[in-house]
Parts: structure tokens; C-alpha cells; sequence
């Protein structure tokens, strides 16, 4: 765990300037949370925040100020602190760093792939020719197969998440993510799996 006014992992002072520590609990050990530090955040939060938070119905829990303030009385947060999900967050940044410049390229293989495999069965892209995406690939499918449909089965077939188009494109179309941990053989996979998909359609309606 990190030292007062340190970011877990980082160890970052994040106490100068106006105390805002004090408002960024989230991974920050021991913070120094009192009354008069939710004051010193002035002008940013002047006795004004406070007065306006008081007249607003249902301002919610998280950012209430009010609600902070009470709880600073005891030197306590309104929630139990995300500690765990920054560390979390941490660990795949260093994961990131290791793999380098390669993590990027392995995506965009993956891109590059998902492209390959749609042009083989004849099925084309949302996107128009030249604005592709690098993490995620939006494929048409046959009329007869419904996006919904397609989805569901590789999910319950294949174990593969996959999610239907967007809002009217829902039955028109699946994504399929380029990003992640997928590496190219697992990639392989998957699409073999939803070749297989296609071609029996009719013996899995």
C-alpha cells in the first residue's frame, strides 16, 4: 500500500495544490479527509457548491457533496474506496508496457484477419473501404441470418462473445472485437468456428 497521499502502485504525491486528494479517493491510502480540507478546495469548492447542493433534489450518492461532507466529519468516505480496481488497472498497464509496440501490431493482425475472413464468405463491412476500424469489425451477414440470432449461437456453440449491430443493425450485422488478449491463434479459431456457423445456419435454426 502506498504512503498517506500516495497512489497505490505509482506513488505519486497527489496532496499539493489545494488539497485534491482529499476528493480522489480512488486508490489513495490514508487520505487526509476532514471538514475543513473539503472547505480549502476553494474556489473550486467555496461554501456556494455546498449551498447550491442543497437545493438540488436527487443529486444522487456518489458525488453528493453534502454527503461527503457529513462523512468527512468522521474521517470517513461515502464509499468503500476502489482500491482493488486500480490496482487492477495498474497491472495491465505494466502488461501493456511489456508487450510494447507488439501489442498494437498483434491488433491490428487481428483486424486484419476478421477482414480476410469476411471477404472469404463473401460478406462485407459496415464500414466503407479506407475507414475501417482496428479494434473492432462490424461484418454484414446473409439476410436469411439474423445478427441476434448469430450471436447467441457462437455464445452457446462456440463459448466466442460476440455483440449484434447497432440500433437498426442489430439483425443486420455482428462486431467482433480486434483488441485484448486474443492472440492470432486464437483468432484462427474463432473464425473457423464461425465459418462453421455459416455454413450449417440452416441444420442450427
Amino acid at each position: 500500500m502506498g504512503q498517506k497521499g500516495q497512489v497505490v502502485g505509482f506513488g505519486k504525491d497527489v496532496r499539493p495544490s489545494l488539497g485534491v486528494n482529499t476528493f480522489a479517493p480512488v486508490g489513495v491510502d490514508d487520505v487526509d479527509l476532514t471538514p475543513a480540507t473539503l472547505e480549502d478546495l476553494s474556489p473550486f469548492l467555496g461554501k456556494r457548491a455546498f449551498e447550491v447542493a442543497a437545493r438540488t433534489p436527487e443529486r444522487g450518492y456518489v458525488l453528493d457533496l453534502l454527503e461527503w461532507r457529513e462523512r468527512a466529519e468522521t474521517a470517513q468516505t461515502p464509499m468503500t474506496v476502489a482500491d482493488l480496481t486500480l490496482q487492477c488497472l495498474i497491472a495491465r498497464l505494466e502488461e501493456m508496457k511489456r508487450e510494447g509496440d507488439q501489442r498494437f501490431q498483434r491488433h491490428r493482425n487481428l483486424a486484419l484477419m476478421q477482414r480476410e475472413w469476411a471477404t472469404e464468405h463473401c460478406l462485407r463491412l459496415m464500414a466503407q473501404p479506407g475507414y475501417e476500424s482496428l479494434t473492432v469489425s462490424a461484418i454484414c451477414l446473409p439476410r436469411h441470418i439474423p445478427g441476434s440470432d448469430f450471436v447467441a449461437k457462437a455464445r452457446a456453440l462456440l463459448n466466442v462473445q460476440l455483440s449484434a449491430g447497432y440500433g437498426d443493425t442489430k439483425d443486420r450485422a455482428f462486431r467482433i472485437a480486434a483488441m485484448g488478449h486474443t492472440s492470432e491463434r486464437d483468432m484462427q479459431r474463432v473464425l473457423k468456428g464461425l465459418s462453421l456457423l455459416l455454413t450449417n445456419w440452416s441444420q442450427l435454426e
